[in-house]
């Protein structure tokens, strides 16, 4: 009997290595779609003929696309012709028919005379169906629907409703004290790790889940400031050690008392969930060093039981909010990683930077929630300068003193370079494409004369020497450090504040100045215990002439100021 080849498609969702199995031994290309499919590092293209065992690698065109190899399998189908049947008889089917079904006459046949009479005439699905909108899903060679023909959600279920971005909280150990700041915490790494946008870093030294007598910063008094409206990415909360330490009330499972751990700890994390459609990561607080396992605080309670009410409170939200939260019990997981040399600092409270990097990707490995899909773009430049070599900075890092001094010491960097007298002070390279400019400064080696200060050099161009600048400085007749602003050429100043400026929050601080849509925004908060505002504190229209290529540094008056760190993205 004559036959036709039958068609096949093999399909594939993003990169894959198939292995053709002996059902498909002698299929023939007919076509590629979508991408590229390769049989030892060579293209196939129509014609090439398959044969079982052959290793294919799909490759799609866009990451995350449908790779499709057309092909055609001979001898499958029946050509559907009578002259093809074989034994036709003698003459091509000319014979006459005596009988059909053991009639014979005038015959009519119902599908139940020939073995049919379940059968139904139901439309079939079409191959051009398959795999389209308004179709049918196709799988994949594993098995699944591939995700490009899942339907999107909004507010759950689907991984890919959540954006790749991230909200970190809510303690010192998630500010990274004593293991270098938030540029060296847990939330970097994990960020890094899974290519998400770390949007804020909310954690603050000393900070408590619950309010009331002994509590500090309170999760459930501020969660709502650190966890925008309509937020649509990843929060992972990391508290409760404070807690203990504090001897806050524990509570019961189910209350909503915010004055103890468990009532925190629920109102904080339904409260995250109804600000818009993200996920939430509770981790369970970590082992301490400090203290011996099992030992009950003042409040009758040990640290395994706060890691107890993250487990509890995560499974009632589980049932309240479905595929919108998870557990991720660090405590439980990683004592014996923490416990490692070099994991914890001296008094076995905080982690080093290894442990937070640890941290981070632990969190990483266990977070749900997709990638990222690309990677952050690696630009920009983070310091923290006491991890350079003591002695002067030029020289290092890309850093140089143009005027003045400018010297590494085991607090940060010390510079004195008056901006009235050395035009440049110590300057860096400014990155491409860099619209943020930080710097965390202290105050307190200069609030004893009235005119002291220090001067973030945020823009400086160095064709003329003129700079957007933001500078902290004695007032006469205040008892802290003001805030001010302008363009500063040499010692011709533009300001823009003047005598009217806000007070500094603390004599440990962020300044940052922002250029974006045409203006120029200040901010400047607690480098302790604060996070950066959303609202900047001073605005003003920037200055298109200033073509910056430098930021660093200088000094207002005599004598020496510190810098701890900066950040240049």
């Amino acid at each position: 009997m004559k036959t036709d080849p039958r068609p096949e498609t093999i399909s594939a969702v993003g990169v894959l290595t198939y292995t053709l199995p002996a059902s498909l031994d002698g299929l023939t290309v007919t076509s590629v779609e979508g991408g590229t499919v390769t049989r030892g590092g060579n293209a196939l293209t129509g014609g090439a003929t398959l044969s079982s065992g052959d290793v294919l690698t799909f490759t799609p065109t866009a990451a995350g696309g449908t790779t499709s190899l057309n092909g055609a399998l001979p001898n499958q189908e029946f050509s559907g012709n009578y002259p093809d049947l074989d034994n036709i008889p003698a003459g091509g089917g000319t014979a006459s028919v005596t009988s059909v079904n053991t009639r014979t006459g005038d015959v009519t046949l119902s599908k139940a005379d020939v073995g049919l009479g379940s059968v139904t005439n139901d439309a079939q699905i079409k191959r051009s169906e398959m795999g389209q909108p308004l179709g049918v899903p196709t799988l994949g060679a594993d098995g699944k629907v591939p995700a490009a023909q899942l339907p999107a959600t909004s507010g759950g279920g689907d991984e890919l409703s959540f954006a790749p971005t991230l909200i970190a909280g809510w303690d010192s150990l998630t500010y990274g004290d004593e293991a270098g700041g938030p540029s060296a915490a847990w939330p970097v790494h994990l960020a890094a790790a899974r290519n998400w946008t770390l949007l804020t870093n909310a954690g603050m030294n000393g900070s408590t889940l619950a309010n009331g007598t002994n509590s500090s910063n309170p999760v459930v008094n501020r969660y709502a400031t650190a966890v925008p409206a309509d937020y649509d990415g990843h929060v992972v909360e990391f508290a409760g050690t404070n807690d203990y330490t504090a001897a806050l009330p524990l509570g019961t499972p189910g209350t909503t008392n915010p004055g103890t751990v468990y009532g925190a700890s629920l109102v904080s994390g339904r409260g995250i969930l109804n600000r818009g459609p993200c996920f939430l990561h509770r981790v369970t607080p970590p082992w301490r060093g400090d203290i011996a396992e099992g030992t009950r605080n003042s409040a009758g309670y040990t640290m395994e039981q706060v890691r107890q009410v993250a487990r509890d409170v995560v499974a009632q939200l589980a049932r309240e909010f479905p595929n919108r939260v998870e557990l991720i019990d660090l405590g439980h997981d990683l004592t014996d990683g923490l416990r490692a040399t070099g994991m914890m600092t001296a008094a076995q409270l905080h982690f080093t930077a290894a442990g937070q990097q640890l941290i981070g990707q632990y969190i990483a490995m266990h977070a749900t929630g997709a990638d990222g899909t690309a990677p952050p773009a690696v630009t920009g430049y983070n310091r923290t300068f006491n991890t350079l070599t003591p002695g002067t900075i030029s020289g290092q890092d890309g850093w140089t003193v143009y005027g003045g001094t400018g010297d590494i010491t085991a607090s940060g960097l010390d510079v004195a370079a008056p901006f009235d007298s050395q035009a440049r002070g110590t300057l860096h390279a400014l990155p491409a494409d860099t619209t943020r400019v930080a710097m965390r400064l202290t105050t307190a080696n200069f609030l004893a004369a009235a005119g002291n200060g220090i001067m973030l050099r945020a823009f400086h161009q160095l064709s003329d020497n003129r700079a957007i600048c933001a500078w902290l400085y004695k007032a006469s007749a205040n008892p802290v450090a003001r805030l001010d602003c302008g363009i500063v050429q040499g010692s011709n100043v533009a300001f823009w504040i003047g005598s009217s400026g806000p007070d500094i929050p603390s004599d440990d601080v962020w300044l940052e100045v922002l250029r974006t849509g045409g203006q120029i925004e200040v901010r400047m908060w607690d480098a302790v215990s604060g996070t950066r505002p959303s609202s900047a504190t001073y605005s003003h229209a920037d200055d298109a002439t200033v073509v910056a290529d430098a930021f660093g540094v200088s000094t207002i008056g005599p004598g020496t100021r510190q810098v701890k760190a900066v950040s240049a993205q």
